[in-house]
């Protein structure tokens, strides 16, 4: 592996480090990784992953990233797979119908990850033991697969919130995948619906949190188009996650 860091301003003007990682036998795999100021909370990432037409930097995660930063907490966000800094065609929507036709595009994100937290531990230097999930739109299409490859090999993820997804319109092509998938999700989470969403129906978005087999599941439903998703939503993510993450803490003998 050959991985370059390099210190820049997110989107609000503080500073992310953001890494390019070459492998031999993996793709390019690119993201930023918010690290506390401060003295930081061992072992615990909040993991990102940006919409469709986004990346790494794409709000609310700058913003979600440094509140979780001045709690000690560091947060990581990778580009989609053919987004950002690996950016194809449009770096949207076109690419990805292409990347997706491809028999093992979702077991080339699961590495992405993989590889991507492995590089996040040698920069904080520590095992990461304890993972929170934030991905709505895409990164509700592509986090219901990956935490239920996370569950079926053993590893537990703490706490996620997804939503702004059903398994309608443009992702039908892989409804039995999300439903099947979300029938091994076991982890609290929060959900998001908005109710004009022009993409994904209300409908489609409750068939989906109803198939997500976690005892401790909640929606929270807001008016607006897809993209009009309120602060105050992201800011009772930041709570919801954290308030999860502090029951899961058990600190270390002395």
């Amino acid at each position: 592996m050959n991985a370059d860091w390099t210190l820049i301003n997110d989107p609000l003007g503080n500073k992310t480090h953001q890494f390019v990682a070459e492998f031999a036998d993996h793709r390019k795999v690119t993201g930023c990784l918010w690290i506390p100021e401060q003295e930081k909370r061992s072992g615990v990432v909040v993991t990102f992953m940006h919409g469709a037409s986004g990346n790494r930097l794409q709000a609310p995660i700058p913003y979600l990233s440094n509140l979780f930063a001045s709690r000690g907490i560091a947060s990581l966000a990778i580009d989609g797979p053919v987004h950002g800094l690996r950016k194809r065609l449009d770096g949207g929507r076109i690419a990805l119908y292409a990347e997706m036709s491809k028999p093992k595009a979702f077991n080339h994100l699961f590495k992405d990850w993989e590889l991507a937290l492995e590089l996040t531990e040698t920069k904080l230097q520590f095992s990461i033991e304890t993972i929170a999930y934030f991905g709505v739109s895409m990164g509700t299409f592509f986090g219901i697969p990956y935490l239920a490859n996370r569950s079926l090999s053993g590893k537990s993820t703490t706490v996620a919130v997804l939503g702004l997804m059903g398994p309608t319109g443009v992702v039908s092509p892989f409804r039995k995948r999300l439903l099947r998938d979300a029938s091994t999700v076991h982890c609290p989470l929060n959900f998001l619906i908005q109710q004009e969403d022009e993409m994904f129906s209300r409908a489609g978005c409750l068939e989906l949190f109803n198939a997500l087999a976690s005892p401790s599941k909640q929606i929270r439903e807001n008016q607006g188009k897809h993209a009009d998703v309120p602060l105050s939503e992201f800011d009772y993510s930041l709570e919801f996650i954290s308030d999860q993450l502090s029951e899961n803490f058990r600190p270390q003998e002395t």
